[in-house]
């Protein structure tokens, strides 16, 4: 479990995540699941302080090898990275011992395969 913590630590120190789960619970009021999945869950949230509605993945890190770990990581670091009009806006990521939460923009007219599916 020690040398698990420790690679989490380093990952997220390198990707220059926010490494407090206390951090995430005084900024974001949860307001409800909107999904799950086979890792974690997707939660809408509000900035307390901003008063803006955001998507929380909060992604369960226990269990998980250290190739699944670090992909969970790398994700959060991608989405930082990448900006373009296609693409939900990466806003913020946390890191605590067990999980990473990745808040990003809430897309109130719903997601691709809600349009998808009306569509048709």
């Amino acid at each position: 479990y020690k040398r698990q913590l420790k690679n989490f630590l380093s990952i997220g120190r390198k990707l220059k995540i926010k490494i407090m789960a206390t951090a995430y619970d005084t900024t974001y009021e949860e307001l409800s699941c909107i999904g799950r999945g086979a890792f974690g869950s997707a939660w809408l949230v509000r900035h307390r302080t901003e008063n803006v509605k955001y998507v929380a993945k909060k992604v369960n890190l226990e269990g998980m090898g250290d190739k699944e770990q670090s992909g969970s990581m790398m994700e959060a670091g991608l989405l930082k990275n990448l900006t373009h009009p296609n693409i939900v806006d990466y806003k913020e990521s946390f890191l605590a011992p067990n999980s990473l939460t990745i808040i990003m923009e809430y897309c109130e007219v719903g997601d691709l395969a809600y349009h998808i599916k009306r569509k048709q």
